[in-house]
């Protein structure tokens, strides 16, 4: 009996599985005649039938394969004549051009060649978080997430004649940035909306800012790695950087610093210039980031700025046609902050000369009068000879507060000197808060010298006056996430508790958790947790708070 059945099973027509049927059939998991032009059911249902092979790159569709990352005028063209199939092609047919032989003092032949910067002047907001990040799977590697040939592939498409001493034209950066690989897309321009407001005081300075920054990521490896590397810091501080993260992080970072030294070993201008746009970049991710890798990067800009006023050059470079007083800007006022934190400069480190050259100015960049940074900086130098008391030291101490109340005096808000042509960009708003910016800082100098040379108490009245105004000037402030001057005040703040006394010290608590509600970086919760446990070694009297964090070995700067 077995056999007849047998036979009979073999005799039956074998169902099988559809393997090329229509795009409807498939996605709706129905059995597909597969006939041409049209089948059957598409026919029944007045559908357009059409039919399509996915291909497949080493396990992964094309657009997401390493080939299809980087070839982003690449699009898919349905063969409209018989209404199924299609073809790749590319978006901008051109005839290839052969690289130029000889590199030119804007760019490093290692990098991208002869690319014009692109004028920017809006905000990015970033786009959906890469497939890398939706899977929970991160690079580890730089290499992986942007290799030098994609860099070159966004410089091939840049006319030769088009050179970086040419005048900008208001195009939208994103006609270069779309030609990096996603995962260094996102982090790219997570930095330019996201990562920037943590620095920048205004919108008139992310703007000038991404005037020099934008094109010249595109163009030089060290800058754009370093932004990602900022990027990744912070994201990584909010959880939005999933898996080795750390990995990631420093990858990013020796990469940057990797193309850095190659780039230092060209002596013009324009490469010592992003050389110092890089240094700044590292050295913010590493202070926001919590570690005490900053000193290092503030040394490495300290030489640069040495090396380019040996050689009689200066930083403004006239022949790039953006604004670089930002990076001047920055440097000072870091080095002035770092004189006056706990983890302090080494000896002899202080570069006192430089800004102040170009006379009396408010500093968009830095939330200060251009001038503050130097006085700040003798302040930090006075401080590292407390510990000698002499007559001299007190007639010091005493000029110097003497000109911090002749700054107070002359920098109120309708005041202000402000160059002309920043009038038409900011409002009366943002000029009060930087007014208020400027006090906060002003203030924080007072409570150095009251305290750390003068001795005084923290009950003295002095010394509890100038708590009260650090925190009214962070009060006052506009409450934006960001884009305000309010974000740079993390270090008057962290001064002020260190003094405060009573209901002050919840006062500063409250301002910085709300700072901390948007800015969620590591330096801010430490700063937070160091004056927590001076508070608590100090419940009255905080007259030894300084020696108290100098014994705890403070490696990260209240910036």
């Amino acid at each position: 009996m077995s056999a007849p059945v047998s036979d009979t099973l073999k005799s039956l027509p074998k169902k099988t599985r559809s393997r090329a049927g229509c795009v409807r059939c498939r996605r709706r998991r129905q059995k597909c005649d597969e006939s041409k032009p049209s089948c059957d059911r598409c026919v029944e249902a007045g559908s357009i039938c059409k039919y399509e092979v996915a291909l497949s790159w080493g396990g992964r569709a094309f657009a997401k394969s390493t080939f299809g990352k980087c070839l982003h005028d690449i699009k898919r063209t349905d063969n409209a004549s018989t209404g199924n199939g299609f073809v790749y092609s590319t978006t901008h047919a051109q005839s290839p051009r052969r690289r130029a032989s000889r590199r030119t003092t804007a760019t490093r032949s290692n990098a991208s060649h002869e690319t014009r910067p692109q004028r920017s002047t809006e905000s990015h907001v970033p786009e959906n978080t890469p497939d890398t990040l939706d899977r929970r799977v991160t690079t580890t590697n730089a290499s992986l997430i942007m290799k030098s040939d994609c860099i070159l592939e966004v410089s091939s498409r840049v006319h030769p004649q088009d050179k970086l001493t040419g005048p900008l034209h208001p195009l939208r950066p994103q006609h270069q940035i779309s030609f990096l690989p996603p995962m260094a897309k996102y982090l790219f321009q997570f930095y330019l909306s996201e990562t920037m407001r943590l620095t920048v005081p205004s919108s008139y300075a992310k703007t000038e800012i991404c005037r020099f920054l934008v094109p010249m990521s595109l163009q030089e490896p060290s800058l754009l790695y370093a932004v990602m590397a900022f990027a990744s810091v912070h994201l990584d501080a909010i959880g939005m950087l999933p898996g080795n993260s750390q990995r990631l992080i420093d990858s990013l970072h020796w990469a940057s610093i990797n193309h850095l030294r190659r780039l230092l070993e060209d002596a013009d201008t324009t490469s010592q210039t992003v050389a110092l746009a890089t240094t700044r970049t590292l050295c913010q991710a590493q202070i926001y980031g919590g570690t005490s890798l900053w000193r290092i990067h503030l040394d490495g800009a300290r030489a640069i700025l040495q090396a380019s006023q040996a050689g009689k050059q200066v930083m403004s470079r006239p022949h790039i046609p953006v604004n670089t007083g930002f990076l001047d800007s920055w440097f000072h006022n870091a080095e002035a902050l770092a004189s006056l934190s706990p983890a302090g400069l080494l000896g002899g480190q202080l570069l006192v000369h430089g800004q102040t050259d170009s006379g009396e100015f408010l500093d968009i960049y830095g939330g200060v009068m251009s001038d503050l940074p130097a006085l700040f900086k003798e302040v930090g130098a006075l401080l590292g000879k407390k510990h000698v008391r002499t007559a001299e030291l007190e007639l010091e101490t005493e000029d110097l507060v003497h000109q911090i109340h002749a700054r107070l005096s002359r920098d109120k808000a309708e005041n202000m000197i402000i160059a002309s042509d920043l009038l038409s960009f900011l409002s009366a708003n943002d000029i009060q808060n930087y007014a208020l910016s400027n006090a906060g800082f002003l203030y924080m100098a007072l409570l150095h010298l009251y305290c750390s040379m003068g001795s005084l108490s923290p009950f003295a009245t002095e010394v509890r006056f100038c708590v009260t105004q650090i925190i009214q000037c962070a009060h006052k402030m506009s409450r934006e996430s960001g884009l305000s001057p309010r974000v740079l005040l993390v270090s008057p703040l962290f001064t002020a508790g260190l003094y405060a006394i009573g209901s002050a010290r919840d006062e500063i608590r409250l301002e910085l958790v709300d700072i901390g509600r948007w800015m969620k970086t590591p330096h801010l919760f430490k700063t937070l947790e160091l004056l927590e446990r001076v508070w608590l070694q100090h419940p009255d009297d905080s007259t030894r708070t300084w020696e108290t964090i100098e014994d705890m070995s403070v490696d990260f700067l209240p910036y």
